[in-house]
Order: structure tokens, then sequence, then C-alpha cells
């Protein structure tokens, strides 16, 4: 596998909601004796997972505080998987989150969300 297609199937791996390696990725790697492949991935994957949940929380912290943490996690994902990260820069990972809410919420809640965000 070139460098190139492992980038993109990594890449693909971090992305996928049900966190499933393409067998050639799974097949690049290398085990440890107490940490086999695949639940190297998926530490890996839960970790980027909670680096982006972890950025749109203190991109709108208000927004975090008057959800509740479950409720603005939820939330959050959703977003995070109709709009992933299509910069290297996690600046910008939230700046379609307002239009989000306001699409995503029922207008009572969304209004005063999406004017704070």
């Amino acid at each position: 596998m070139r460098l190139k297609e492992w980038q993109l199937a990594f890449e693909s791996y971090l992305l996928d909601e049900a966190a499933t390696a393409q067998p050639l990725l799974g097949a690049s790697l290398i085990g440890g004796p107490t940490l086999d492949v695949g639940t190297g991935l998926a530490i890996y994957h839960n970790a980027y997972q909670a680096r982006l949940l972890e950025v749109l929380r203190n991109d709108f912290p208000v927004i975090w505080y008057w959800m509740g943490d479950e409720a603005f996690d939820s939330l959050a994902t959703a977003y995070l998987r109709q709009y992933p990260s299509a910069h290297y820069s996690l600046r910008w990972l939230g700046k379609g989150f307002e239009g989000f809410i306001r699409e995503h919420l029922v207008p009572e809640h969304s209004a005063p969300l999406a004017e704070m965000a």
C-alpha cells in the first residue's frame, strides 16, 4: 500500500461512524504484545472523535452549558457526521454549526441557540 493510499484509508477509518477499518489498513499495521491492531485503531478513532467534540465544546461553551453534556454531544456528533472537518485546522470546525442548529432543531429551540452560535 502506498503512503497516499494508506493516508486515505486511515482518514476513511477515522471518519467512519462504525469505525470499520479496510482490510488493507489493518494488515499494514503491527500490534504489540499488550495491544492488538484492532484495539489500537479503536482507541485512535475514539480519541479523534473526542477531540472534535472538545473543540466544539470550547468554541460554543454557552450552548454546551445550556444544553448539557448529553444533548450537546448528540447535537455536535450529528453535526460532525453531516459536516466533517474539511480543513487541516480545527479553527474552522464549527463554521456551519449555527446553520446546522437552525435546520436540525425545532424553531422554538433552534432560534436562541443559533443566535448564540
